[in-house]
């Protein structure tokens, strides 16, 4: 995934999605695809050529589908007439059949990636079939030769990156923000004017912002409950980590059993429980540390009790043999996890070096510290943060987070004075709502400054 922009000579390529024409290197992901999907591979006829789909958004005219860009329009028409497979998924939609799954892919730049997938099989041929993986919260970053400015275009998608920005730097549902202003901020990382109003429309669609009177150009605010929601995000990204979990050895558990010809309520429960941190230690035995089972019990009701046939149960559970390789953390793939972890310091390293040097000015800074960000947020909702008797030694979780704090904090106050800077011309009231957050001593984040000021 990467955000939108037509003259990027330095965003790298993605997987070839057709034989045909390397589509990647040719037209944005973002444009292709949509914000929070990637189509990493399609494979289809016996002789290995590999071709393309779109995901479930193909409902309308190529060019509307694309936000009126021709030439993605005139290359999806070309593709459809060179090869029978593209045409019948893209233009014609007709399957055979949908399923549903977990996939597990390694990116050449990011490493290991789990993510859930549709598959759909192709009416022409029995051995066509695409696979439509789901990466809804995976950023995709790659390092930037000016560490003081890593290239966000290469990473978040706009959609995500906006929400990024949004709940970062502001804090009231009170402030009236342009659309133009969004267009210009966004413009900082690369983003075309088109990719950021597209943006600003799905997260209207999503109940993150909305539309302010009738105003034109729009006029746009946060919903109170999306600044609920940031606060909550942003204590959970910024504090994770500041001690080691409070360990009782227990371990809520979950088992389930849906008829077999429930795929879509199937991948509707791993969903869920991946969602909420659980793993699968078995087949469809699920597990995650604690004994709060509240949440995971109420989501098995709202996915499960209207599905016939279907089974579930919830308990605490404790291990005879919590260590070694029959216990909990096999369910977990901690080596993975570590590599991230290290990736990450290995990236942002020289970052932190130049943070050190008071090399990096206010304009590097809002795209330093939002990259920042937006590569640590995932680990938190991805590390299970098992008690250290559990996990490999040394475990950088720790030094990741240290890392991580020590730039952010670092480049907030400039981060902000360049988004005041950019947004300003185009929106008079921002400083006077423009703020940023920051991790206090023991790890909860607060508002720099609140409302007004």
């Amino acid at each position: 995934m990467s955000a939108a922009g037509s003259s990027r000579p330095d965003t790298p390529k993605m997987s070839p999605i057709t034989s045909l024409v390397d589509v990647a290197g040719a037209v944005d992901p973002e444009d292709l695809l949509g914000a929070d999907r990637l189509l990493d591979h399609l494979d289809a006829h016996p002789g290995g050529d590999r071709t393309g789909a779109d995901d479930h958004q193909q409902r309308a005219p190529a060019d509307q589908r694309h936000g009126g860009e021709p030439d993605l329009a005139q290359l999806v028409g070309e593709l459809s007439l060179l090869d029978n497979n593209f045409r019948t998924w893209w233009a014609e939609h007709r399957v055979n059949s949908a399923g549903y799954g977990t996939k597990h892919y390694r990116h050449r730049v990011v490493g290991d990636l789990t993510l859930d997938c549709d598959t759909w099989d192709s009416q022409v041929t029995a051995s066509a079939t695409s696979v439509v993986r789901q990466a809804d919260d995976v950023s995709l970053h790659v390092p930037s030769d000016d560490v003081g400015a890593p290239r966000a275009q290469a990473g978040p998608t706009p959609q995500h990156l906006l929400a990024t920005l949004l709940g970062e730097y502001l804090d009231s549902s009170d402030a009236d923000l342009p659309s133009v202003a969004v267009v210009a901020i966004l413009r900082e990382f690369g983003i075309t004017e088109s990719s950021a109003r597209a943006a600003l429309s799905r997260l209207t669609k999503r109940g993150l912002i909305a539309v302010r009177g009738s105003r034109r150009p729009p006029v746009y605010h946060l919903t109170p409950q999306a600044i609920a929601r940031h606060r909550s995000r942003m204590d959970h990204f910024l504090s994770f980590g500041a001690r080691p979990p409070r360990w009782t050895g227990d371990w809520v558990t979950v088992s389930f059993s849906v008829p077999q010809s429930g795929q879509a309520p199937r991948h509707a429960v791993r969903k869920a429980l991946g969602s909420l941190g659980f793993a699968r230690l078995y087949d469809s035995v699920w597990i995650r540390p604690g004994s709060d089972s509240g949440p995971v019990t109420q989501a098995l009701h709202d996915v499960l009790d209207d599905v016939v046939g279907s089974r579930w149960s919830v308990m605490r559970a404790r291990f005879d043999e919590e260590a070694g390789p029959h216990g909990p953390a096999a369910a977990y793939d901690l080596a993975g996890l570590a590599s991230a972890y290290e990736d990450f310091i290995a990236r942002y390293s020289d970052l932190r070096v130049a943070v050190r040097n008071r090399e990096i000015d206010a304009t590097r800074a809002l795209v330093a510290r939002t990259s920042v960000m937006d590569s640590w947020r995932k680990f938190p909702d991805i590390d299970p943060n098992l008690p250290e008797h559990l996990l490999p030694a040394p475990w950088p979780c720790q030094a990741a987070r240290d890392l991580m704090l020590e730039i952010h904090s670092a480049l907030g106050s400039l981060a902000e004075a360049r988004l005041i800077q950019v947004a300003t011309p185009y929106w008079p009231d921002a400083a006077s709502w423009i703020t940023h957050f920051q991790a206090s001593e023991n790890g909860v984040s607060v508002p720099a400054r609140r409302g007004r000021r």
